[in-house]
């Protein structure tokens, strides 16, 4: 599949709590660098690098986010959260001032999720809270973030939602299953981690 997104008209947003407050960064996009092979409606390899166009200064609001072990395994019994800024529920945007959700979440086994979605790819995800919620639309393309020992390592990406208790699990591209990509990408000659 042959990727014809425009970044030139995008940016993202670092350091942001609060969407209407101007107290964050705007970063322009130097480049888009999707997984090779995107499937088709089964979620599969739906994972992209973003390099930027220059470098992210870290600081006290604004950190690297760990990447798991490629063996890591998490699953029910893992901590777990999603963020963003997408709808509060099917229709329902966020109000003003757009302040970043976060919601704690289950990772739900493969035969469960296979119950309701059954063409879900194997190098995902599916996650509900207790009651049936998830990401919304806007969203997708943030964080699953688990807890790993002392810290939180980003376990998944979102790609398609659970907003609702109707609306079925949601599902994550599982980052460890990407780690050769990842790793291939960042760590070639003349790419700074601070800018992807």
């Amino acid at each position: 599949m042959e990727y014809a997104y425009n970044h030139h008209r995008s940016f993202v947003v670092v350091g942001a709590y609060q969407l209407q407050k101007a107290a964050h960064r705007y970063m322009g996009i130097a480049n888009i660098v999707p997984y090779q092979d995107l499937g088709n409606s089964n979620y599969e390899n739906d994972i992209a690098l973003i390099k930027l166009k220059k470098p992210i200064t870290f600081s006290k609001d604004v950190a690297p986010v760990a990447l798991p072990d490629k063996d890591d395994t998490f699953g029910p019994s893992s901590e777990c959260w999603i963020t963003g800024w997408g709808e509060v529920g099917n229709g329902v945007p966020l109000k003003a001032p757009e302040t970043l959700q976060q919601l704690k979440i289950s990772i739900i086994s493969q035969s469960t999720c296979k119950e309701r979605l059954s063409q879900i790819a194997s190098n995902t995800l599916c996650t509900n809270d207790s009651k049936g919620r998830g990401a919304c639309k806007g969203d997708y393309g943030g964080p699953l973030v688990c807890r790993k020992g002392g810290k939180l390592v980003q376990v998944g990406v979102m790609s398609s939602g659970g907003c609702g208790p109707k609306d079925g699990p949601g599902v994550c591209t599982e980052v460890a299953k990407y780690l050769t990509f990842i790793n291939d990408y960042i760590h070639r000659p003349g790419k700074a981690p601070a800018e992807m």
